[in-house]
């Protein structure tokens, strides 16, 4: 759109079931316009560097991840790879 000479609205969009598309709803003329409001229910959370490193080895391989090591390791193609990590018994075997 941009590199068409176009301009990008800043806007609130709704989705049309009926017609299949994003709609505008209600236009934003300034960023102020967008509020943010902390939750007040939710604590601050303060992640310290082990902590990350924790939960990032927990963290089971992505699915980005798995299909580049399904291409490198096993030589398959892109779609081969991407059929394969559909299915749960890769998840199993491999």
């Amino acid at each position: 759109m941009l590199e068409s000479g176009g301009n990008v609205d800043q806007e609130t969009r709704l989705w049309n079931v009926n017609g299949g598309r994003t709609e505008p709803m209600r236009s934003k003329e300034f960023a102020h316009d967008y509020r943010y409001f902390p939750e007040p229910d939710l604590l601050p959370l303060h992640a310290t560097p082990a902590m990350i490193a924790m939960i990032r080895d927990e963290m089971p391989e992505l699915p980005d991840a798995r299909r580049a090591r399904f291409i490198s390791q096993y030589g398959l193609t892109p779609y081969d790879a991407a059929v394969l990590h559909r299915f749960a018994l890769a998840r199993q075997i491999l």
